[in-house]
């Protein structure tokens, strides 16, 4: 696929993710871009990302001055902002208006439970999505809410890149891997696994924790009293596919999840999953998965099941790695659409 010679894009957004990085990669094969990131820090996170593609702002001593050299020198046909409330919006927009610039925002799902906050963002979305020329949304559920504000709108959700062959060794009945993979805080519901595995002993069970946060140390006492169960702080790409590879079922509990890029990682890998029903992307993994609501008794009995029915996980590993090969959560695929929809 070729874009046009002026089809050149500016990212505007928060921090940098792995995932993202997969997804900018595979456009800038396509198409000319540039990557404006407000700040390298991200809590729990120890990413290890190329510099040089980025423009980090908290290195910037003007910052402002420094993003409308950037939009006069690079002349960008479209803006891209990665989230509706970043900090020089308001600024970059006053500059898009002047230089006839189409905008667009990638918007995540927002988290329905939180009542007031919701109806006082839906007042400030109005205002703001209504002058976009467009919104990609990040999953079904996000474009069904955004597309109140603005009709043009595609559901292009967070996307990885998919790998051509893995090594998955045999599924020991003995001892069923379960992994959680993720920040260790109160959101992500880590507190149900450590207080399931704190009162509950499972035959032929082995958990492995990866992540950092304030949950931490619990899992490392409770490692250091179990052996079956094991504990790594944050891991690098490499490390994490190894991880992975070894795997056989993913816990994703969160309490809510805009997306949940860690569930595509593990399809990747032809894990099951246990999902909770708060995370976006469980639109994208088969369903004959293990969609259930975020409580101990429910985490308890799928996990019970899983082990006396061992057989069926590589059967949905399979499917659910067939599924993210030809979904928009390939960065491929996410790229051909990006690319459609915004020239």
């Amino acid at each position: 696929m070729k874009s046009p010679n002026n089809q050149r894009v500016l990212f505007f957004i928060n921090t940098v993710t792995s995932y993202q990085d997969n997804f900018y990669k595979a456009l800038s094969r396509i198409m000319n871009i540039k990557i404006i990131v407000l700040s390298k820090k991200y809590s729990n996170y120890k990413f290890k990302i190329d510099g040089k593609k980025y423009l980090f702002l908290d290195d910037i001593k003007f910052p402002k001055k420094k993003i409308e050299q950037v939009i006069f020198n690079f002349r960008p046909k479209s803006i891209i902002f990665g989230g509706y409330r970043l900090k020089y919006s308001y600024y970059i927009n006053k500059i898009i208006k002047e230089k006839n610039i189409k905008s667009y925002y990638w918007l995540e799902r927002l988290d329905g439970s939180k009542k007031l906050k919701l109806f006082l963002n839906k007042i400030l979305l109005k205002k703001i999505l209504k002058k976009a020329t467009g919104i990609l949304a990040i999953g079904n559920e996000a474009k069904k809410f955004y597309k109140k504000f603005n009709n043009n709108i595609i559901n292009l959700p967070y996307s990885i890149k998919f790998i051509a062959k893995i090594a998955k060794p045999k599924i020991n009945k003995k001892k069923i891997k379960f992994l959680f993979v993720g920040q260790l805080i109160k959101r992500k519901n880590i507190e149900i696994i450590i207080n399931l595995l704190s009162t509950k002993t499972f035959p032929n069970f082995q958990m492995t924790f990866v992540g950092e946060g304030t949950y931490q140390n619990k899992i490392l006492n409770l490692s250091r009293k179990n052996k079956n169960i094991k504990y790594y702080g944050f891991q690098n790409n490499n490390k994490l596919k190894t991880i992975y590879q070894k795997n056989d079922v993913l816990i994703f509990l969160s309490k809510f999840d805009g997306w949940g890029v860690v569930a595509l990682e593990a399809m990747n890998y032809k894990l099951a999953i246990i999902s909770s029903k708060n995370v976006g992307s469980k639109e994208i993994f088969c369903k004959d998965n293990f969609i259930i609501k975020p409580k101990a008794n429910e985490l308890e009995k799928k996990i019970n099941y899983i082990i006396k029915n061992y057989k069926k996980i590589r059967d949905l590993g399979n499917k659910n790695r067939k599924l993210l090969k030809f979904s928009l959560c390939n960065s491929n695929n996410s790229v051909k659409k990006f690319i459609e929809f915004t020239q």
